[in-house]
């Protein structure tokens, strides 16, 4: 009698166990889909806000001074994904993009020295999370 009832005891035991850790596993899971739903929305919020933020923008002319002043305010956002393109002209030496964070207002003003009187036409895309926002000469 005595071993049947420790049987019986180390089987409720190991039931029991498992019973709580599927009660684990569940809460686990259940919290996984949660977070990943929460990052999805975060990062869509995040997308959003950044459009409406350089939407202002976008198939606008600006001078070489507003220019300067718009790149240096979406610079010194410090946001990462955000990168700010002027083409000065046609050629490959005539472009340069400045990435939030890392670029100066040193760095933009001396590559817009001398352009105060040429317009600019603004664009902004969008791929996968990083907003670009490009100044062309028109």
């Amino acid at each position: 009698m005595d071993n049947a009832q420790k049987a019986i005891m180390i089987g409720v035991g190991l039931f029991i166990t498992i019973i709580i850790i599927a009660a684990v596993m569940l809460i686990t899971g259940m919290g996984q889909n949660l977070l990943n739903k929460g990052q999805t929305q975060v990062s869509g919020i995040s997308e959003s806000l950044m459009n409406d933020l350089t939407q202002q923008y976008n198939g606008k002319t600006f001078s070489g001074t507003q220019v300067r002043t718009a790149a240096v305010q979406l610079i010194n956002r410090d946001e990462s994904g955000l990168t700010v393109t002027i083409k000065k002209g046609t050629g490959s030496n005539e472009e340069q993009s400045f990435v939030s964070g890392t670029a100066k207002t040193d760095d933009i003003n001396t590559w817009l020295s001398g352009q105060d009187s040429v317009k600019y036409d603004g664009s902004v895309t969008t791929t996968n999370g990083t907003v670009t926002v490009t100044f062309t000469k028109k």
